[in-house]
């Protein structure tokens, strides 16, 4: 039989995947079979179907058994790719010469069908009689090429080569493919097998592999192996992803969930094991689902940082950290947070000494408060604040004196600060005073003078405002009652918004806090 090699050997490309020398590897297949010749049955069944991987260091004998009085009188005389030196790729031989009977065979350095022809001539009966018969055995095999690499399923570009270590998100099953050392050429049956700590079992070109336990470090290696004359490993970092979410403002005990309208949040990640990057993943963005006033902003080139700004709509917005490349392309890791307004607003009395604002010998009475809003478990850190005007409501005595219907005059706009998980965002001092009168004293409006002290109330309902930097319009946030009383031996109370109530004597010594 003519010998066929149908494939040409290329060079080995290793690239970063890790290969082994030629491991002893015994296939499935029959090893060759000793062929018995005699005179009866000189030309045995050849035998088909053998075959070995490319590389192979088991050794193959190919041995002729003379049978009865059966002798050679021309040969043996081999023919096989090696023979007469023609085939320097054939491998290692040790006989397969003429007249010998055995021939042994190992390492073959390429792939292709192949046969071994031994032919000759015997002898039957003593002393040489008869006329030669001619023999001939054959066994028909081939060899399988080895595995260059493995490659694996990229959900965009299809297999591709991996490039160093392979990292997989946790629980994703991942598509690897044996390629062979040689082009086109196609394994053997029941080649290549897979194996490695990671699961792989069985044979064939491509092999499904879970990833379902996370790597401890950066070099605790999943490994999938495929052998087929020699052994290819990809090493696998399996890893997890936590998305991050940090408002600026991040001060003790506030909601991590839940944010005011204009916060400013960081986004990022951290990942178990520790040290994964966007960049060994395949990369990171996030994207959002919200209010068309949210805002978010990332490096043109992901790599799972960014920021989010809140918008000035409340209601629910969503986050997501998605991975762009790689094996888990297309994964997420979905937050939703709360987008919420201000909508409440105390004042709380500022301790200075002394705290008190009072003049002796009259009604009087005032106190330096602070400004807060809330809800008190997000910050509204950098919104605009105002007071509005309002005409106050009064009666009894301080109606008499003329504080009915008077025009409250907002003081300058302020920007909110820092949130507070006990007081709220803070805004500004506000300075709360009744101002003074006493009986005979000129009334506040009008004419004629204050009578003697009498009971009477006066109530400014002030709106608290915010909007957002760079709008107009103002949105309220809730009314804020500015409160005195009076009563008949001239005595004050002033409260504000919540805040604790002051009161004063009206023969208590004058008192002036700082800034008043």
């Amino acid at each position: 039989m003519k010998t066929v090699f149908r494939v040409t050997i290329v060079s080995f490309v290793v690239g970063l995947v890790a290969m082994s020398a030629f491991p002893k590897r015994v296939l499935a297949a029959t090893t060759p079979q000793e062929m018995h010749v005699s005179c009866t049955a000189p030309n045995p069944k050849h035998q088909t179907g053998l075959h070995r991987p490319k590389g192979d260091s088991n050794h193959w004998i190919y041995s002729i058994v003379l049978e009865g009085d059966a002798r050679f009188v021309d040969g043996p005389h081999w023919s096989y790719p090696g023979s007469n030196g023609n085939d320097p790729d054939w491998g290692l031989v040790t006989g397969g010469k003429d007249k010998d009977s055995s021939m042994d065979w190992s390492s073959p350095g390429k792939t292709g069908e192949f046969n071994v022809l031994v032919s000759g001539k015997i002898s039957c009966g003593d002393g040489g009689g008869g006329q030669p018969i001619d023999f001939s055995v054959e066994w028909d095999a081939d060899v399988c090429p080895g595995v260059q690499k493995i490659q694996y399923n990229d959900p965009s570009d299809g297999y591709v080569d991996v490039a160093g270590t392979l990292y997989v998100l946790k629980g994703t099953k991942v598509t690897f493919k044996a390629i062979p050392d040689q082009l086109n050429a196609k394994f053997c049956d029941g080649e290549p097998e897979w194996g490695g700590n990671a699961g792989a079992t069985g044979t064939g070109e491509t092999k499904d592999v879970t990833f379902d336990t996370l790597s401890t470090s950066l070099t605790d290696y999943k490994t999938v192996t495929v052998t087929g004359g020699q052994t290819s490993t990809v090493n696998v970092v399996v890893y997890d992803l936590t998305p991050v979410t940090t408002p600026h403002d991040d001060f003790t005990d506030r909601s991590q969930t839940r944010y005011g309208i204009n916060e400013l949040i960081h986004l990022s990640f951290t990942s178990s094991p520790e040290g994964i990057t966007a960049t060994n993943v395949g990369g990171l963005k996030w994207t959002m689902t919200g209010s068309a006033t949210d805002t978010l902003s990332q490096p043109t080139d992901p790599d799972g940082t960014g920021s989010f700004t809140a918008g000035s709509t409340p209601g629910a917005v969503t986050l997501k950290l998605q991975v762009t490349g790689g094996p888990a392309q297309g994964s997420d890791f979905s937050l939703t947070r709360t987008i919420v307004v201000p909508d409440e607003g105390w004042i709380v009395k500022q301790s200075f000494t002394p705290s008190v604002w009072h003049m002796i010998n009259s009604w009087s009475v005032g106190f330096w408060g602070g400004i807060y809003i809330g809800p008190k478990d997000v910050s509204f850190k950098n919104l605009q604040f105002s007071e509005a005007t309002c005409q106050s409501t009064a009666s009894g005595w301080l109606k008499d004196v003329g504080f009915d219907n008077y025009t409250h005059i907002p003081g300058a706009d302020a920007v909110v600060g820092a949130g507070n998980a006990s007081y709220g965002s803070y805004v500004s001092p506000d300075k709360i005073y009744s101002g003074h009168m006493a009986p005979g004293d000129p009334k506040f409006v009008g004419t004629g003078v204050a009578p003697a002290y009498a009971p009477g109330n006066f109530n400014w309902p002030i709106p608290w405002r915010y909007r957002i930097p760079g709008t107009s319009d103002w949105i309220q946030i809730t009314i804020a009652n500015q409160h005195f009383t009076s009563d008949a031996t001239g005595a004050a109370m002033g409260e504000k918004a919540g805040s604790e109530q002051v009161t004063t004597n009206a023969a208590d010594a004058t008192s002036i806090p700082p800034g008043f």
